[in-house]
């Protein structure tokens, strides 16, 4: 508190809790001494679930979704601090989202900073080494970190489980719905979705990076056309799963029919699109499903 403001929380004792959070990399600053970095800032109001680092945070990792793909970015490695109130003030370290009317130690040599009371808050900053700077060196000491890791279903199922509900696979075995959406586990992995949070996504069609297939009516050369769209693991990413898009005209006989198209989003996803081989003047009813295979 100053001067009967909240400002945040000072860090308590370790206790060894493990703990994640999100927050959003707002841009990286280059420092003479330690290299690239990426910074966040701990905002008020920030995002859901927002985040600060403290006590044994660093060597931590900092990941980002791009383009469907979770990505080591950074390893937590400073915060900004410690602070003081006034020039007589204890040096204390705090997860503050506002530092006006503190004081903070910076530069090198290490000075104390003064940061005037404003209306709007200050927020303090988490840093992290950034992994894309350090890549040539990385793959000096390990090549094998430029290839991609194969993801099958179980490793996939580490990412968000914890080992006593792996345990239980009629809660989080591929033909389980954890989250209770109506997805199966198994769809969620085909299809780039989160099995702990309930969701009925639709991929957006041209552009989508997950979600439900969309089928759609559309005129193709002229001609009106039944259309499927999805998002599909690459073979490359090793995952055991097959994808066959078929056709109905009756919802009994289905065929793997069809032109198939597909655009490449990163190494472990692509999006596909099949456009139907009859048009609504062959048969006046078309219907459009995608089969998904887990290989045992």
């Amino acid at each position: 508190m100053v001067s009967g403001e909240s400002k945040g929380w000072q860090w308590g004792t370790y206790d060894y809790v493990v703990r994640w959070g999100r927050n959003t990399v707002v841009n990286k600053l280059i420092d003479p001494k330690y290299g690239e970095l990426l910074y966040c800032n701990f905002d008020n109001p920030g995002i859901a679930d927002e985040c600060h680092l403290s006590d044994k945070d660093s060597g931590g990792g900092l990941f980002v979704l791009e383009d469907g793909l979770w990505r080591l970015a950074g390893v937590n490695f400073t915060v900004d601090g410690p602070f003081r109130i006034g020039p007589e003030g204890t040096a204390f370290h705090a997860a503050l989202y506002d530092m006006g009317g503190l004081q903070y130690l910076d530069g090198d040599p290490p000075v104390w900073i003064n940061r005037e009371e404003q209306a709007a808050n200050i927020p303090a900053a988490f840093y992290c080494s950034r992994i894309s700077a350090a890549m040539p060196w990385i793959l000096s000491v390990a090549p094998e970190a430029g290839s991609l890791a194969p993801e099958s279903f179980s490793a996939w199922q580490r990412l968000y489980f914890t080992p006593a509900q792996i345990a239980t696979p009629i809660t989080t075995g591929p033909l389980a719905d954890f989250d209770g959406d109506g997805i199966n586990n198994l769809l969620e992995f085909a299809l780039n979705l989160d099995p702990t949070f309930n969701e009925r996504a639709a991929m957006v069609p041209n552009t989508g990076l997950r979600g439900l297939p969309v089928v759609r009516l559309e005129s193709i050369m002229g001609n009106a056309r039944l259309t499927i769209e999805f998002v599909r693991r690459t073979s490359g990413s090793v995952s055991g799963l097959t994808y066959t898009p078929e056709f109905s005209s009756d919802l009994i006989d289905w065929q793997p029919v069809g032109t198939e198209t597909f655009t490449t989003i990163n190494p472990r996803w692509e999006r596909v699109k099949v456009v139907d081989s009859l048009t609504t003047q062959d048969s006046s009813r078309r219907f459009a499903r995608l089969r998904v295979v887990l290989a045992p």
